[in-house]
């Protein structure tokens, strides 16, 4: 008797693109959510869309994640931190003033361009 072991993507329910560098989590998102980024720079992606949706939003949230990594974009609990550039001033937003879905949102902007 054969049988096919899963790998350990698919034992994590994890993106079949994630890897040591970037971990990639498939969860069962709202419908109106594709995916996003945590405070941790994984990427969720939503389970339930297509694989050509779902490489769109992972590459969308990558953005996120390289403006993390370069300090002009971190949030908590409370507030988004942005800093355009190393020479410009850091806004603080209160998560309450915030739509994450507005694409006119400064790191928005930025990551769909991508």
């Amino acid at each position: 008797m054969a049988f096919k072991l899963k790998s350990k993507n698919e034992i994590l329910n994890l993106h079949p693109d994630s890897n040591g560098d970037q971990l990639i989590r498939l969860d069962n998102l709202p419908d109106d959510v594709y995916g996003y980024t945590d405070q941790d720079k994984t990427i969720w992606v939503n389970q339930n869309k297509n694989p050509k949706m779902q490489t769109k939003a992972i590459q969308h949230e990558k953005k996120h994640v390289e403006q993390i990594n370069k300090g002009k974009l971190w949030f908590d609990d409370n507030f988004y931190y942005w800093k355009q550039d190393k020479n410009s001033r850091q806004h603080r937003i209160p998560m309450s003033k915030i739509d994450t879905a507005d694409h006119g949102l400064p790191w928005e902007k930025e990551a769909y361009k991508k």
